[in-house]
């Protein structure tokens, strides 16, 4: 299972940690494996306690990500996201230590089965990667940073992809503008809203309302991205054979050997791998993406079209890596 052990490593990565003396041993306590809950509530409370005066918001997170990892081991997942947000408050000065914590706040969120929820933490953490990398973060990067916070970010993206099916559904808007309807847009939010706050039945509801505006309007464009939103949503609530449907269906109206056929072919593998008997096919239309991906990267070398070159090498790293890890499976 996915740990926050990683992300307080990444804590104190660059500089020293906050917690003083006098808590450290504490915290040390805290990280032993042999913990008991009644043992952990203890510490918490002591570490807390002893850190109250004067007050510093960084040791106060810090000691809260120790606590997450704690309860983390006694699969005490609802608290652990707890302890993280709390230390997220305290964070907020500090971009990498927000980064971290949201990291590790998305580790959490799938370990209490919710995917969507998962996603967004990630991205956030992502988000902050990104602005770090482009130097626009306080942060004042030198040669070794720059290349740590480079390789955390493929390490993140490779860990959307394979745990998160939106990751894949915004690969459709790379280089692309969504012609969704203001109206479908807006429903479309909140779709994957309600499906992070796992309410499967409203989810439903939405679902079949956005489906009623592809037949209202006649748009074949919006039509067909609303049948990709549609499969994406219905993944997520695990109406595997209705996502299969939505996304095939909008394959046979994408132009042939494009982006957006070479990513809903990984869509639609993924579909199909949760399905016992399509297997054998996700297997398949997950090789198809590799192959479209692999011919889109010759055409964007052609036209020197350098940005479309370096994310299609991401996005082949990405595939190449996941269907070597599902064949072990």
């Amino acid at each position: 299972m996915i740990s926050t052990r990683n992300p307080i490593d990444w804590f104190n990565r660059f500089t020293p940690s906050q917690i003083r003396p006098i808590v450290s041993p504490v915290v040390a306590e805290m990280d032993q494996q042999t913990l008991e809950i009644n043992q952990l509530d203890g510490l918490i409370k002591e570490a807390l306690e002893k850190s109250r005066y004067p007050f510093i918001p960084l040791e106060n997170s810090e000691i809260r990500l120790h606590a997450a990892d704690a309860l983390s081991r006694l699969s005490l997942y609802p608290r652990c996201e707890k302890e993280l947000n709390e230390a997220l408050v305290h964070a907020e000065k500090s971009g990498h230590a927000k980064m971290a914590l949201l990291w590790a706040l998305g580790d959490n969120a799938l370990k209490l089965d919710n995917e969507s929820l998962a996603f967004q933490y990630w991205m956030a953490s992502r988000d902050i990667l990104q602005e770090i990398i482009a130097g626009r973060s306080d942060i004042v990067l030198k040669r070794d940073m720059l290349a740590w916070y480079q390789s955390k970010n493929a390490e993140l993206n490779l860990l959307m992809a394979q745990n998160c099916i939106r990751e894949i559904y915004e690969w459709f808007w790379v280089f692309e503008t969504s012609h969704l309807s203001e109206e479908a847009a807006a429903l479309g939010e909140k779709i994957f809203q309600v499906i992070t706050f796992q309410n499967r039945q409203e989810a439903g509801r939405l679902i079949e309302r956005i489906e009623r505006i592809s037949v209202i309007n006649r748009n074949y464009i919006q039509t067909r991205e609303i049948m990709i939103l549609a499969a994406t949503a219905k993944y997520l609530i695990s109406e595997y054979n209705a996502a299969l449907k939505n996304i095939s269906d909008a394959i046979i109206q994408m132009e042939p050997k494009s982006k957006q056929e070479a990513v809903a072919c990984w869509l639609k593998g993924l579909v199909e791998l949760k399905i016992p008997e399509k297997e054998d096919e996700g297997t398949i239309s997950l090789r198809k993406s590799l192959q479209l991906f692999q011919g889109l990267r010759i055409k964007a070398e052609q036209k020197n079209n350098p940005l479309l070159v370096q994310w299609i090498d991401e996005i082949l790293v990405i595939l190449n890596k996941e269907i070597k890890r599902k064949q072990m499976e």
